[in-house]
């Protein structure tokens, strides 16, 4: 969607801008790939968590939220680890937390995913 397009091409033009400032700062070029992959990592996660935390509003799904949640939590905790473990930790407990929000989904049978009507109250 219109919204995915946007906050992507937003992130990918800040971090740009971010990654000059810093080399222009003369910091080196193996620690600037760092601070890239981690920023980087970060502010996509920050967004994706936040799209689905909004899709427990639209499709009133618990799930879609704690996913949400999930993946900003394991994003900050890959952050504030050392850069060798950041993309361990997001494999691991980032695809984890989806294979298990998956599997919830699946054995529960979506059955309270439904759009919420205009002027319906929760």
């Amino acid at each position: 969607s219109v919204a995915w397009v946007i906050a992507f091409t937003s992130i990918f033009l800040f971090a740009g801008r971010i990654a000059e400032l810093i080399e222009a700062a003369g910091v080196p070029a193996a620690q600037l790939q760092e601070i890239h992959s981690v920023l980087m990592n970060l502010l996509v996660c920050l967004v994706i968590g936040v799209i689905y935390m909004v899709g427990n509003a639209l499709w009133r799904s618990p799930v879609e939220w704690a996913l949400g949640a999930w993946i900003i939590a394991v994003a900050v905790a890959a952050t504030l680890a050392p850069f060798e473990w950041l993309f361990l930790i997001m494999a691991v407990a980032g695809g984890g937390g989806f294979l298990l929000g998956a599997a919830v989904l699946h054995f529960r049978g979506n059955r309270r995913h439904r759009p919420v009507e205009e002027g319906s109250r929760r």
